[in-house]
């Protein structure tokens, strides 16, 4: 059962962690990621230890709304998002790494999938391969997408010291409502089904709550995904800025989370940079300089960006349930009462069955994650040979 859970929670995680590590123009050290990884996976403890608590609290609350809604947001929200909270702050945003606003998406993202994991793996524990399946398709997205949004804020307050308060404050809560949102809905709903007889008005209330749900988490990953577009377009216009300073022999530009700089073509940078040094603009150099660099933009048409998401979507459920379907089949195989009786599959159908509903999948789903993520994401040029430095705080 052991190596059916692990990869039930592990597959999904890691292929979130690519995607994410993958829209970093500067992709973060693995060893640092993988810290921010362990610390996700370590604050389960102490989660559970409050949820206990909380949970204690309010267990006698009858009524099915309140007693969700307060689950929902102060057990799950606040505990939860809270201590993940905690690893960005604490660990990541003082780390030397954290160099950029879009380092924030990336730890957040990370250490939301490394709570995700462990705590995929006590649910599913309870729950068999139906809660498996159910899990990696919602909550692990979910959890990352959360944690995106929060890593987006911490990272924006990192990087301007004026509003970095309120941004801190943003960084907590608006991951915490997101949560709770998504919660919410999902345990009220499940405690009205859980009424004998269940009334019509509740069988139709929990529908409408379960919607809910699935709008918040369409909502939180869609967020998610334009946040992380929009931090790496500056870095896109940066990079190819430095390209250009750089084959002109001119200084570095700055970073564009300090001087507002994606607003300014990387061309007008070039020329005005120049003519404060006493020379001329440099209209006729603009072919010969963008010859010098690489261009970095996210897909090369809007109906090729369409099929590069298509194509992550539909690697990420094929995937996941190839990965689940194949130790599943491992574990018939080797399950102590599959003895190859008249009632028991044989070993040989079983795995054809592994092989046709578990590794194909797998196989496929990693491969079209793969080439989504190379349509997505053009390849990136190394920085120019006279090495300017991520601007740090």
């Amino acid at each position: 059962m052991v190596p059916f859970l692990l990869v039930s929670a592990v597959v999904p995680s890691m292929l979130l962690i690519w995607f994410f590590h993958s829209r970093d123009v500067y992709p973060e050290p693995q060893r640092v990621v993988w810290a921010t990884f362990g610390l996700g996976v370590a604050i389960v403890i102490p989660v559970v230890i409050v949820e206990l608590i909380i949970n204690a609290a309010i267990k006698h609350v009858e009524n099915p709304f309140l007693n969700g809604t307060l689950e929902g947001f102060f057990c799950a929200g606040f505990t939860e998002e809270l201590f993940k909270y905690g690893v960005v702050t604490l660990f990541c945003m003082r780390h030397k790494e954290f160099d950029e606003p879009m380092d924030g998406i990336v730890y957040g993202a990370v250490a939301s999938l490394g709570f995700a994991t462990l705590e995929n793996i006590l649910y599913v524990t309870q729950g068999g391969g139906g809660a498996a399946i159910m899990r990696a398709l919602s909550a692990v997205p979910c959890h990352a997408s959360m944690g995106a949004v929060m890593g987006y804020f911490v990272g924006q307050a990192k990087f301007t010291p004026h509003k970095r308060t309120k941004l801190m404050v943003l960084g907590f809560l608006v991951p915490m409502l997101l949560h709770g949102a998504y919660d919410a809905p999902l345990l009220t709903a499940a405690r009205l089904s859980a009424e004998k007889p269940i009334p019509k008005e509740s069988a139709g209330l929990a529908g409408l709550f379960l919607l809910v749900t699935l709008a918040t988490l369409v909502g939180e990953i869609t967020w998610a995904i334009i946040l992380s577009g929009r931090l790496r377009k500056e870095q896109q216009v940066w990079h190819s800025a430095r390209w250009a300073a750089w084959y002109a022999g001119m200084p570095p530009p700055p970073p564009p989370w300090f001087a507002g700089f994606v607003q300014q073509p990387v061309w007008t940078y070039a020329s005005s940079v120049n003519q404060q040094a006493g020379g001329p603009a440099y209209p006729s150099t603009q072919p010969r300089m963008q010859s010098a660099h690489v261009q970095v933009q996210d897909g090369r048409s809007a109906g090729s960006a369409v099929v590069s998401w298509l194509m992550l979507g539909l690697g990420f459920v094929l995937a996941s349930f190839g990965g689940l379907m194949t130790l599943g089949s491992v574990l018939l195989i080797a399950s102590p009462s599959h003895d190859g009786g008249a009632e028991a599959p044989s070993a040989g159908a079983v795995v054809i069955v592994a092989l046709l509903f578990g590794v194909l999948p797998l196989v496929l789903g990693v491969g079209l994650f793969f080439f989504g993520i190379k349509r997505l994401v053009a390849v990136t040029p190394q920085p120019p040979p006279r090495a300017y430095p991520v601007y740090g705080v």
